[in-house]
């Protein structure tokens, strides 16, 4: 609909006037005698719109065209997620890609996507009305938000990115890593040992230890999942040990067996003296008795048992363990510290003595991904330049009266 306004001049009346549109005339219309003006809205059609307007007095006829051109409306933009095709998508991975589509869409500009209320990049193909998006995720919740207009509207769409974790797993340090009832780990002496480990993907995770069924008390560290604890063997005994891990996604359970086992399984009393040294009574078979009281070496296998040598580490596996401790506690300080380069590095240290520790190659992943969103490029800040005063040559210098106070 368009509303026109004409000023004729020279007609007394509106039988003076005619306006037509596209060859048509159009009787209805308004004339003020005041100001002499024609008013009407005219309904135009698609394309082009020819508008006649004539005055008529006893001088003659005056005439005017008017050509107007009516483009089709644009109708308003559209967008639709395809991919992941529900509004709330679950993933392990640490990345995503969305793709949507679009239309009543001709360029980049009129498209927007973010994650997390921050731009991200995006890719789109006009021929197709796609557009698709490879974004990193956090764990937890990610929002990830398209948006689309022209001159008719606006529409966006949006999906839940859920990336869950991996649930915790429990490690030893110094204690073998693989036992069970019937490979327990030996241990031939009557002492108070320490167990130390480690939780991978300990983020959000608890840690309990029962031994032998019954809760005993060890130091968790939540902010790098190290533990420590100190249990007593004695009495040729089996020790179970229960350490239960769990977060939001899961619980890990790993079980560690220890055989307390004498340095002898007993032996045959003789006429000497008694002697009981924890073992039940029985003479142990180095003291068996001889001559003089004296323990005499028995040539004969009857009455000697074997005994199993309690387990050593060689000092070469030590000293590996130790170094590789050494450097996932410096890693975490870093880590903790935020200062991820350095982090990295001691995590890869780690890594070089067990391959195989999915603790630092966890790590390893986060640095990375923190190191790419750091690396972003952003935009720069623009600068403004500062005046700077320059001497009026009309005006003579003064001397300032404190020297110090003249400098610049």
């Amino acid at each position: 609909l368009l509303p026109l306004r004409a000023s004729i001049i020279g007609i007394t009346n509106a039988e003076g006037a005619a306006i037509s549109l596209n060859g048509k005339k159009i009787g209805a219309f308004n004339f003020n005698l005041s100001n002499s003006e024609l008013m009407i809205n005219l309904q135009l059609e698609e394309g082009e719109n020819k508008i006649v307007v004539l005055a008529t007095n006893d001088c003659g006829t005056s005439t005017h065209e008017l050509l107007i051109e009516l483009n089709s409306p644009v109708p308003p933009p559209s967008v639709n997620i395809t991919q992941p095709s529900n509004s709330v998508y679950s993933t392990t991975n640490n990345s995503a890609t969305v793709l949507a589509k679009v239309k009543n869409v001709s360029s980049k500009a009129e498209i927007h996507v973010s994650l997390d209320g921050q731009k991200v990049p995006f890719s789109f193909n006009s021929s197709k009305g796609m557009v698709s998006s490879s974004v990193n995720l956090d764990l937890g919740s990610n929002n990830f938000i398209i948006e689309v207009e022209n001159e008719s509207g606006s529409d966006l769409d949006r999906v839940e990115l859920i990336r869950n974790g991996t649930p915790p797993k429990v490690h030893f340090t110094n204690r073998s890593e693989n036992t069970s009832k019937q490979q327990p780990e030996i241990l031939g002496i009557n002492s108070r040992i320490s167990v130390l480990g480690y939780v991978s993907n300990y983020d959000g995770a608890s840690l309990s230890v029962t031994l032998n069924g019954s809760p005993i008390n060890f130091i968790y560290n939540a902010s790098n999942g190290t533990f420590t604890g100190m249990i007593n063997i004695t009495s040729n005994q089996l020790y179970e040990l229960k350490f239960s891990s769990s977060n939001q996604w899961g619980q890990g359970i790993k079980y560690l067996y220890i055989l307390h086992q004498s340095n002898t399984n007993g032996g045959s009393s003789g006429s000497g003296s008694g002697i009981n040294n924890n073992f039940g009574g029985k003479t142990p078979p180095s003291s068996a008795s001889g001559n003089n009281g004296k323990g005499a070496k028995n040539s004969s296998n009857s009455g000697v048992s074997k005994v199993q040598k309690p387990f050593k580490p060689s000092n070469s596996s030590v000293s590996k363990q130790t170094e590789f401790q050494r450097n996932i506690s410096r890693a975490n300080q870093y880590f903790n510290a935020k200062k991820w380069t350095s982090a990295k590095s001691y995590y890869q240290r780690a890594l070089r003595l067990k391959p195989d520790d999915s603790f630092s190659k966890n790590r390893i992943n986060q640095i990375n991904q923190k190191l790419a969103r750091k690396t972003a490029p952003t935009i720069p800040r623009p600068s403004v330049k500062k005046p700077v005063s320059r001497p009026n040559p009309s005006v003579p210098e003064r001397k300032a009266a404190n020297p110090a106070s003249g400098r610049r």
